[in-house]
């Protein structure tokens, strides 16, 4: 694929300190996003609190997987609804985010006064990703940073606090893209078709089926997103 930058300049430039740069944009933004809810939690105290789907949907939801998972509840379940299998009511929510299964290594009391902090995480983890896309076509890393923290803390994801579980297809989707790129230049074969084979196509698909697992509703949106950056970059 055709980006019209020359990223092999790009890298040189930015690889003697590209090492341990991700490390201070993850360290970074998580520590902004526990700032920015400080207030809130000095003046309202713990739990974290905000009104809606978040109280009585998001912190439900994590506390009926975590005790299904702590009590060796992978399938059937008869507390959800009228019953019903974790991965058909959960997909779409919790059960393929790596961030609820963190929680499982918790008790489940601490899961309310984790929420905050595990969102923190979300940014962080979205902040890296993005930072790590964007590098390839900047010229110092400074605005590869900048523009992590722009992606992670983007109005869409404040906006979704109330549905957290939206930004965990978020939080990976700059790697998705990466290795899509990383795809699309792999020089074509000599009879004109892609070269399937190889580094990049198998972390590519590692990554298509990790998105696809996270969230299956985002996952369809992420692929029209893919096709349409392929037209239009090809």
């Amino acid at each position: 694929m055709e980006t019209g930058l020359d990223t092999t300049n790009t890298k040189k430039k930015i690889t003697e300190k590209s090492w341990y740069v991700p490390v201070v944009v993850f360290l970074s933004a998580y520590l902004m996003y526990v700032i920015a809810v400080l207030p809130i939690l000095i003046k309202r105290g713990m739990p974290f609190f905000y009104y809606g789907d978040y109280n009585v949907q998001q912190i439900p939801f994590y506390i009926v997987a975590h005790r299904a998972v702590r009590s060796g509840q992978f399938f059937w379940n008869w507390n959800i609804d009228l019953g019903g299998t974790m991965f058909g009511d959960f997909a779409f929510y919790l059960w393929g985010s790596p961030f609820f299964w963190l929680t499982t290594l918790f008790p489940e009391s601490a899961i309310p006064f984790m929420m905050p902090f595990l969102m923190a995480l979300k940014y962080a983890v979205s902040s890296t990703c993005a930072y790590l896309y964007i590098r390839k076509y900047v010229h110092k890393y400074t605005y590869a940073m900048i523009g992590g923290y722009l992606y992670a803390f983007s109005g869409f994801n404040a906006c979704n606090i109330v549905f957290n579980h939206f930004t965990d297809a978020v939080a990976f989707f700059p790697l998705f893209l990466l290795a899509f790129d990383n795809l699309m230049n792999v020089p074509a074969r000599k009879d004109g078709k892609f070269n399937l084979a190889g580094k990049p196509f198998v972390l590519f698909a590692l990554m298509t089926t990790f998105m696809s697992v996270i969230n299956y509703y985002f996952f369809f949106g992420q692929v029209v997103f893919l096709v349409l950056y392929f037209l239009i970059n090809r």
